[in-house]
């Protein structure tokens, strides 16, 4: 079997992703712009072969990566990146090297958020009111129609890059002035927390696992204010969430992948409204965070769903794992050994990550674990705590 992954380096942890394939008896065959010194011994490892490209967001280059491979390996059976930012790529180099999985149309329909939308609503599932932009005129007319604050944010987009919450017609009006808005997506604002609705689905588009995250803070609100973001990973989840992402996942017809579904829960009366869907990974660590609740290697399970066989794992999410990111321009209370020393026996493992991640993971992640709340709680708060910003 032979499989094309994109960026196989990155983030870090997707190392696993082709050591465990490898081990499956998988040709993986990477394509990236790193070079090849520069990558890690495990990966190089897991790696049948490895294309250097000038830049991956050249498609012709990719493409002529693609082609090589196929015409030195033969059959090429799969393409992922397990990446949101480059769901478009692995789609067209699907269409162009006749691979197995979503083509360039499907997965437009997965990644617009007009388009997610519209899927929600056709499966009886309530959204905040929302459109594409034409104008500054239709862009006024629907905020007189839905009220302020409203969103602008990327119809196609990754996380909360280029999103504004305006709260009033003069700062609609500056923001029109500062930016090209024109197919931009706008949505009323919804008083209320993120909930997720994650997991793996088999070849045959089965759940095999499940799971949920809870945020502190929204993570647009994460970005706007610089603040720190942790989240933790469910135990038990609200019975609504599951029928609801069990509807989506079918309906977008989700086989051999993770998901990641984003649902509001409204404030006001606890009613759940659909937000996004994300047909990938969620989140740079949340694979370990779901291997640490139950002791478990998702990374093979999925290499060995990928590979023809079938998920193993037994989960009961028997512990909550959460991500606590702390950032280098805020000054904290208690120094990186003092939350250490606090987090003792709970703490798994922290890392710097890049600094890509750093508006909304933070520098420095903490991963923590605990069976109940009363535990982990306390000591997320513990991390958290800042006498004042650093200029």
């Amino acid at each position: 079997m032979n499989l094309i992954y994109l960026s196989p380096h990155f983030p870090p942890n997707y190392v696993n992703f082709t050591t465990r394939l490898k081990s499956m008896g998988v040709q993986v065959l990477g394509i990236a712009a790193d070079s090849y010194d520069s990558l890690p011994a495990d990966l190089k490892w897991g790696l049948t072969e490895y294309h250097r490209v000038e830049d991956m967001n050249n498609y012709a280059q990719v493409l002529q990566a693609g082609m090589y491979f196929k015409g030195r390996y033969g059959t090429i059976d799969r393409i992922e990146s397990h990446t949101e930012y480059w769901l478009p790529v692995e789609a067209a180099l699907r269409e162009d090297l006749q691979v197995w999985g979503k083509n360039c149309h499907q997965t437009e329909q997965m990644t617009r958020k007009s388009a997610m939308k519209a899927t929600f609503q056709q499966l009886g599932i309530e959204t905040a009111r929302g459109r594409t932009i034409e104008d500054l005129r239709s862009a006024e007319e629907f905020c007189m129609q839905v009220g302020y604050p409203i969103i602008i944010k990327p119809d196609i987009g990754v996380g909360a890059a280029n999103t504004w919450r305006v709260n009033n017609p003069a700062e609609l009006a500056r923001l029109f002035e500062a930016h090209e808005l024109r197919g931009y997506f706008m949505e009323e604002f919804v008083d209320g927390a993120i909930c997720t609705f994650d997991g793996l689905t088999d070849g045959e588009g089965n759940i095999v696992y499940h799971n949920g995250l809870t945020y502190n803070e929204n993570i647009m609100e994460i970005v706007l204010a610089d603040s720190d973001l942790c989240f933790y990973t469910a135990r038990q989840m609200a019975d609504d969430l599951v029928e609801a992402g069990m509807r989506t996942v079918k309906a977008f017809d989700v086989r051999e992948k993770f998901f990641h579904l984003e649902f509001f829960r409204r404030h006001r009366d606890q009613k759940l409204l659909g937000l996004e869907v994300n047909i990938r990974a969620p989140g740079v660590n949340t694979i370990d965070m779901w291997n640490y609740a139950d002791d478990v290697d998702f990374y093979s399970e999925w290499a060995r769903i990928v590979s023809g066989g079938k998920f193993q794992a037994q989960c009961s999410r028997r512990n909550h794992v959460a991500h606590v990111g702390r950032k280098d321009n805020a000054a904290y209370l208690h120094s990186h050994d003092e939350v250490v020393a606090q987090l003792g026996q709970h703490l798994l493992h922290f890392e710097r990550l890049s600094p890509i991640f750093q508006k909304v993971l933070g520098d420095v992640s903490y991963l923590i674990r605990a069976a109940n709340l009363k535990e982990l709680l306390p000591l997320m708060q513990f991390a958290h705590q800042r006498t004042s910003y650093s200029s």
